[in-house]
């Protein structure tokens, strides 16, 4: 079965969000911090007193406990000096009032960003790969049941018991609507079987990727705040993201290349309940993900813009283009083919309770 979990796919959009608000929130204090040293020096000159402020901010974290650990707002300046004289801690307590609600501005910033990647992501996270295998399961069976429905023998009449017109037309019917349910009804329907199982199997393997680029990118932002807590300033050794991104192109090929095309199909439907087995069997593998320049994003905005971008152009859109290809290469033909089938339906015989023609014995 698919190994993709929605319940870890909310938790991750929601602790990229938090991750991204504390980035953002972190940007915006050390921002404020470098915008009033001026107004600071010249407070504390006027002051009398020599430099208080250290000129760093600690962003104290709790002790780590593995991936639970919370990268919280910074907590508090330092400062090396003790005590403070009044108008000290006048100036100390209006930058420590200023910075904390810079960092609630900046944090706020990413309010609902978990939101807008899970609504963004709505049609590939929906689908559950249990349903689906069912669901595929129940069109296979509806298909030997058709299958088995007419054998070819299916009247039990021996057609040559008797002689004449009604022997021909008798048997032009049976060998007619044998042949509608063989090579019209049960054709159609083994394509639509297989094309059902392809389009199924695309999308549980484009969900199994999902959730490690989503895992990489979670992590890289923790790595951030981690530099950040350590030195109180933004990371200067970044390297920029290189998530885990699924090769969804050559996942779309695979699919593509399992739904036999319009031409064979005929030739194979005794095969088809394998092909639909070799289907299902990418339910079960492993994704494959593609090698990707990392991006240098850095600050919370652009990282969020990169993240979005890579979502947009990098996954959904190569999805939708393998879907688009099973549709061109493998739907459309049979769609064409069909519909150059004519007619559909057997003709009605009419005149049935008067037939025009009389056995031969009878005349």
């Amino acid at each position: 079965m698919g190994d993709f979990d929605y319940g870890d796919f909310l938790t991750l959009t929601a602790e990229i969000e938090r991750y991204l608000g504390y980035l953002k929130g972190n940007e915006t204090v050390a921002k404020y911090f470098q915008d009033h040293t001026a107004h600071v020096e010249t407070n504390l000159q006027s002051w009398g007193i020599d430099a208080a402020w250290s000129g760093t901010i600690d962003y104290r974290t709790p002790a780590a406990d593995g991936l639970s650990v919370d990268f919280s707002m910074w907590h508090w300046v330092t400062y090396p000096y003790e005590p403070f004289d009044a108008r000290r801690s006048a100036w100390a307590d209006q930058l420590r009032a200023g910075a904390s609600q810079s960092w609630e501005n900046g944090n706020a910033w990413a309010n609902d960003i978990g939101g807008y990647l899970r609504n963004l992501l709505a049609d590939i996270t929906r689908p559950d790969a249990g349903s689906l295998r069912e669901s595929i399961q129940e069109f296979s069976e509806a298909r030997i049941a058709l299958e088995g429905a007419m054998p070819v023998d299916w009247t039990d009449l021996d057609f040559n018991s008797w002689i004449g017109q009604s022997s021909d037309e008798c048997q032009d019917v049976v060998t007619e609507l044998h042949s509608f349910i063989r090579d019209q009804y049960l054709t159609y329907f083994a394509h639509a079987e297989t094309l059902f199982a392809g389009a199924g199997a695309l999308i549980v393997q484009t969900q199994n990727g999902l959730n490690p680029m989503l895992r990489e990118i979670r992590d890289d932002l923790r790595a951030q705040l981690e530099e950040w807590a350590a030195t109180g300033r933004e990371p200067q050794d970044y390297a920029g993201m290189n998530p885990l991104v699924p090769d969804i192109f050559n996942i779309g090929s695979q699919v593509v290349d399992l739904v036999p095309v319009v031409g064979d199909i005929k030739g194979k439907v005794e095969d088809v309940g394998g092909i639909v087995l070799d289907i299902l069997d990418l339910f079960d593998a492993a994704p494959r993900f593609q090698p990707r320049e990392a991006f240098d994003a850095k600050s919370a905005e652009q990282i969020y813009n990169e993240l979005t971008t890579l979502l947009k152009d990098g996954y959904l859109t190569p999805f939708e283009e393998a879907m688009q290809r099973l549709q061109n290469e493998r739907s459309r033909p049979i769609h064409a083919a069909q519909n150059g089938v004519h007619p559909w339906f057997l003709p009605t015989l009419d005149g049935v309770a008067k037939e025009p023609w009389q056995h031969e014995a009878e005349r």
